[in-house]
C-alpha cells in the first residue's frame, strides 16, 4: 500500500475515533497523489481543529509565486500525501435554516424570496453580493452565526490538545503508535 493510501486510511481511522463521519479516498496520478476527506455540516472551529490535526499527513505546499511545490513538512517514516483536501459540504436543511436567519436579521432582504433554493438569483444590496453567497460565508466563517443556528462544536477537547504545546505532540505521538 502506497503512503498516500495509508495516510487516507488513517485519517479515516482518527475521524471514526472522534465521532465523525467523513468519505476518505485517496488518488495518485502523474505529478503526485492526493486525498481528499469529505464532510458534512462540520462547525468552523471544527473544521479549522481538523485542518490543524491532519497537516501532518501533508508533506509540503504549492507556492504560486514561483509556480513550484515546496516540501515543507516531510515526517520521516510517516505516510504523507502530496496534497491534502478537506472539504465541508452543508446539508439543504443547514442552508435553509441560515438563510432563514438572515432574512429575520439583515435589512435588505424583505424581499427575498422564502426558500432558500428560489434566491439563487436574488441579491442583497447591501451586501453587494448574492444571497447564496452571504450564507455561505456565514455558514463557513462566522462560528456565532453557526451556534446561534443550531450548529455546535463538538471537537472543543480536541482542541485544547492543539494549542501549540506539549499536548499536540503527545497526541500525534498517540496517533503514530495506534
Amino acid at each position: 500500500m502506497h503512503d498516500h493510501a495509508i495516510a487516507a486510511k488513517r485519517i479515516k481511522e482518527e475521524l471514526k475515533r472522534l465521532g465523525i463521519k467523513a468519505t476518505v479516498s485517496s488518488k495518485s496520478y502523474s505529478g503526485g497523489n492526493s486525498v481528499r476527506v469529505e464532510l458534512n455540516n462540520m462547525h468552523p472551529k471544527d473544521m479549522e481543529t481538523i485542518k490543524t490535526m491532519f497537516a501532518k499527513y501533508e508533506y509540503g505546499h504549492f507556492d504560486g509565486m514561483d509556480d513550484s511545490y515546496k516540501f515543507s513538512n516531510v515526517i520521516k517514516d510517516f505516510p504523507q500525501t502530496k496534497y491534502l483536501f478537506i472539504n465541508n459540504h452543508w446539508s439543504d436543511e443547514i442552508c435553509q435554516k441560515a438563510y432563514d436567519e438572515i432574512r429575520n436579521h439583515y435589512a435588505g432582504f424583505e424581499n427575498a424570496p422564502a426558500k432558500y433554493d428560489d434566491a439563487v438569483n436574488f441579491v442583497w444590496e447591501n451586501g453587494k453580493c448574492y444571497a447564496q453567497q452571504f450564507v455561505y460565508r456565514q455558514l463557513y466563517g462566522d462560528a456565532e452565526f453557526c451556534e446561534k443556528i443550531g450548529i455546535t462544536p463538538m471537537l472543543t477537547q480536541v482542541t485544547a490538545w492543539y494549542d501549540g504545546g506539549k499536548s499536540a505532540d503527545v497526541y500525534n505521538q498517540n496517533i503514530k503508535e495506534a
